[in-house]
């Protein structure tokens, strides 16, 4: 093993190093990016399996709907995690498990971890009638709780059960009861609707139980369901209220389509305000008709005077009117006054001077207000009120928005188009150092094969320099005078080369 490290040592100074320097320097410093980048993902490769190895799960068997939670509150409070392979374990580094249960658990995550049903399975034989029921009913209510958090609007829900003992006697018996508390996510409110359902939803998963018996709150101490109180007078207004909005919203709705169509959408403000008579009233009412009378009962009567022994006869008739009754019944909920204030926009001209609003005339403004009563139903006898009048709108906040749409799509074309810059600057600045590294490739290959092929021992013989010889050495020392003194005096150089010139001839002829 050291022999062959110090052989891949030597391979690195004779060959590696000597090639290295024999390059351009443009392609020194190409091939230098290029080791320095394989370098780095090396280092950071190593370091991301490393701490891979210090993760631990902090909660494992999840369901995916609980895993997303359960990752989206680490990145609220920057943790990071790592996702099993099957995605049903969070794990999170060693160090910060406890912390990341801890705010977990305050969230009350993961949302489906109870179950009920696990407290049946810890029985011994000891137990007891009175602990096997106090299970039992602690498992009902974990069930229900683990139900209730499903739904989007609660974050946490706790479920307290008070069935009703078994009795001999049906005039003995009490009705069960059942109380609801309920964390609902900050910044929702729990609808009506959704009320009743929470009562139902507890009312069927207990025999007996029945929805009015269930009383729900929530963690900040409001009252949302009052058991046995349903139809108390603030339930009825709440619905009163819904039915209400839910008719000016319905008319809302069909006069802003009407008037989109008409004069386009975004030029028109509509605002409808409905009075229901939500009284239930029944009439009876009875009608007579003269020209149809029925005889009901008619007399006669027959006899003779004692004088003239004359006869004569009486008759009396009773006729009956002809009479019909008819019985109405008023269901409540029924419109008993009805206002509407619309706002129309008129045009716009472009001239020289520029814009220019022209508003809506009076018989533009009369027909819409005629289309605008045909499709609420105006009636007059109610009292029912509507005006139509012109207005100008306030564009400054839809202009300024759709600036900064066109603002943001200019600078995500100019960034998107400085990235393809660099990164075609990047290419052709890489390209000559590149090519000049292909083209010396054959040349390191035949180095490399020469460094295999010779033993180590010649090429350290290759390296050592040359012996030189005393004469040669003296050659060299004269050389270098000779060219000192030509830099330095080139005249006298130039004079004693003529000199040299004019003897040689004459040492010629002697």
């Amino acid at each position: 093993m050291p022999q062959a490290i110090d052989n891949s040592v030597q391979w690195f100074k004779v060959t590696l190093v000597p090639w290295f320097r024999a390059l351009p320097a443009a392609a020194r410093v190409g091939a230098a990016t290029l080791f320095g980048a394989l370098l780095l993902l090396f280092l950071i490769r190593a370091t991301a399996t490393h701490q891979e190895a210090d993760y631990l799960p902090v909660y494992s068997d999840l369901s995916l709907e609980d895993a997303g939670l359960v990752t989206e509150r680490l990145k609220t409070l920057e943790i990071p995690y790592r996702l099993g392979s099957t995605g049903s374990s969070v794990m999170v580094p060693a160090g910060r498990v406890v912390e990341a249960r801890i705010a977990l658990a305050q969230d009350g995550l993961p949302r489906n971890s109870r179950s009920g049903l696990k407290l049946l399975d810890n029985g011994s034989m000891g137990d007891t009638r009175e602990v096997i029921s106090a299970k039992l009913l602690r498992a009902k209510e974990q069930e229900l709780e683990a139900t209730l958090i499903r739904l989007i609007e609660v974050k946490d829900a706790r479920v307290h059960l008070a069935l009703a003992p078994d009795v001999l006697f049906e005039a003995d018996r009490v009705p069960s009861t059942a109380g609801v508390m309920l964390t609902l996510v900050p910044g929702t409110r729990l609808a009506p609707e959704r009320v009743e359902a929470v009562q139902t939803i507890v009312a069927a998963s207990i025999s007996g139980l029945a929805p009015e018996e269930v009383n729900v709150t929530d963690s900040m101490g409001n009252l949302l369901a009052k058991a046995g109180a349903n139809d108390d007078i603030g339930a009825i207004s709440d619905r009163r209220l819904q039915l209400q909005q839910m008719v000016e919203k319905h008319l809302h709705d069909k006069v802003e389509n009407l008037l989109g169509g008409v004069l386009g959408n975004r030029r028109s403000a509509i605002a409808i305000n409905v009075e229901l008579d939500f009284d239930s009233i029944e009439e009876e009412r009875t009608t007579y008709d003269p020209d149809k009378a029925a005889i009901r009962s008619e007399e006669r009567h027959e006899g003779t005077t004692g004088a003239t022994n004359e006869s004569s006869e009486t008759s009396t008739t009773n006729y009956e009117l002809n009479s019909r009754v008819e019985r109405v019944a008023r269901a409540p909920g029924s419109i008993k006054r009805l206002s509407a204030a619309v706002f129309v926009e008129g045009e716009y001209e472009s001239s020289e001077e520029g814009v220019k609003y022209v508003p809506q005339t009076a018989e533009e403004l009369e027909r819409i207000r005629t289309m605008v009563a045909s499709a609420l139903g105006f009636n007059a006898e109610r009292g029912d009120v509507i005006s139509v009048s012109d207005r100008r709108f306030d564009r400054s906040e839809e202009q300024a928005y759709k600036s900064s749409l066109v603002a943001a799509r200019r600078n995500r074309l100019l960034y998107n188009l400085g990235l393809r810059l660099i990164l075609l600057a990047g290419i052709v600045a890489a390209y000559y150092p590149v090519k000049r590294i292909l083209r010396l490739l054959p040349q390191v290959e035949s180095a490399l094969q020469v460094h295999q092929e010779s033993p180590a021992g010649e090429v350290q013989e290759e390296e050592k320099e040359p012996t030189i010889s005393k004469e040669e050495e003296q050659r060299r020392q004269v050389h270098e005078e000779v060219t000192e003194l030509a830099i330095d005096s080139p005249e006298n150089v130039a004079q004693l080369i003529r000199t040299w010139l004019a003897e040689s001839p004459a040492r010629t002829g002697a």
